[in-house]
């Protein structure tokens, strides 16, 4: 504005009248009002909590100072609050997106790619996913060269402890190994563990999680391909020597293709047992429900069982009872199996002992019917569908 135009704020009042020295007040009120309500500041809202208007000033009490400030200067005050605060904005911005990319930085930095050429290093308790060992310790000592990453430099155990490592090794059947997962000071697999297995083809063979705590394995999931066709899912808790939990038999004739290539295989890439399970048709053939040991079905509870689907998902054979080697073996008199005949196109009942996969004193035996399944069923639990033809 020119000098001309410019009109103080005492030579203003005197030329209008009350009404609108109210109105110019209202509108002084809401501006700062305004400031407060949009947080300009703790100094500005603490001068605003205690303002009122007096004919041609605004006045505030503040504790700092008791200056007098007119609505020019509370303006200027206020442009100048925006500006720093806009600035602040900007650089809590700046700092938010270093910190961001620092975090990236740092998370890349702990991963520590290991290319293997073989898999001495590691025993076979970790790379094979269908092991039911319970206590996996590395052959790892402090020295012990462990590989080396993709820009040639050799790592030593010791520069690796407490470190997430992608392991990337052979093993003699011709199988490629991708191990994610870190050792302790003890140089004992600790924490979460993963291997994805692929064939020398590039065709997926098998993936297994495992938690451990200082070399002992808690538990585990694997998927892994037993015969041509034939997988083996395993979800099991671990006591001691015994692996307590599930197996299911699944058939799958279309093998994945191994999506990366080994110089660029991050952790994302290594998937566990269930993502597979998702992404393919696999068909469920045996449900087993119970222990393990010596990677056999073992249980002499009388509580495990088995179930037998045919190629359309009904029930074959369902075994209750235990479990000697792989096969039925009870001798309580207890166990008992519903087993489907061709032959006669009925399922047949029968309860007593069971030897080597079979049922003895087979004239024992009788024809039941859906009604009388469902009586003999009856307050008995099954985690796996029973599609009974």
């Amino acid at each position: 504005m020119g000098k001309k135009q410019k009109i103080t704020v005492q030579k203003f009042l005197t030329k209008i009248k009350c009404a609108r020295i109210k109105a110019i007040t209202s509108i002084i009120i809401a501006i700062i009002e305004f400031i407060i309500a949009n947080g300009i500041g703790q100094s500005i809202q603490k001068k605003a909590q205690n303002k009122y208007i007096s004919d041609n000033v605004v006045v505030t009490n503040d504790n700092n100072s008791g200056d007098i400030k007119s609505v020019e200067d509370l303006v200027k005050e206020y442009n100048n609050m925006i500006n720093n605060t806009n600035k602040d904005d900007n650089t809590n911005k700046n700092d938010n997106l270093n910190k961001n990319d620092n975090s990236n930085i740092n998370i890349n930095n702990s991963e520590v790619k290991i290319i293997f050429g073989s898999g001495e290093s590691l025993p076979n308790e970790v790379t094979i996913e269908n092991n039911g060992i319970s206590n996996s310790k590395s052959s790892f000592e402090a020295t012990t060269i462990v590989g080396k990453d993709l820009t040639g430099k050799t790592y030593i155990a010791k520069d690796l402890v407490g470190k997430k490592l992608i392991l990337i090794y052979d093993i003699v059947d011709g199988k490629k190994v991708y191990f994610w997962g870190k050792y302790n000071e003890n140089y004992h697999w600790e924490g979460e563990c993963i291997t994805n297995s692929f064939n020398n083809d590039g065709t997926f063979f098998g993936a297994c999680k495992s938690n451990f705590d200082d070399g002992n394995r808690l538990d585990y999931t694997s998927l892994y391909q037993e015969d041509d066709a034939e997988w083996i899912y395993t979800k099991r808790k671990v006591d001691g020597n015994i692996n307590r939990g599930i197996s299911k038999t699944y058939y799958c004739d279309s093998l994945e293709i191994k999506p990366f290539v080994d110089a660029e295989v991050t952790v994302d890439d290594l998937k566990d047992p269930e993502y597979y399970l998702e992404i393919s048709k696999f068909q469920l053939k045996k449900y087993y429900s119970g222990d393990t040991s010596n990677g056999r079905y073992n249980d002499n509870t009388g509580n495990a069982y088995e179930v037998i689907y045919d190629n359309d998902g009904f029930i074959k054979t369902l075994y209750v009872g235990g479990f000697l080697n792989g096969f039925f073996d009870d001798d309580t008199n207890l166990a008992w199996d519903i087993a489907y005949s061709e032959r006669m196109g009925e399922y047949l009942y029968h309860k007593g002992r069971f030897k080597n996969g079979h049922g003895l004193d087979t004239d024992e035996t009788e024809i039941v019917d859906k009604q009388q399944i469902n009586e003999i069923l009856k307050d008995k639990n099954f985690e796996c569908e029973l599609k009974w033809k």
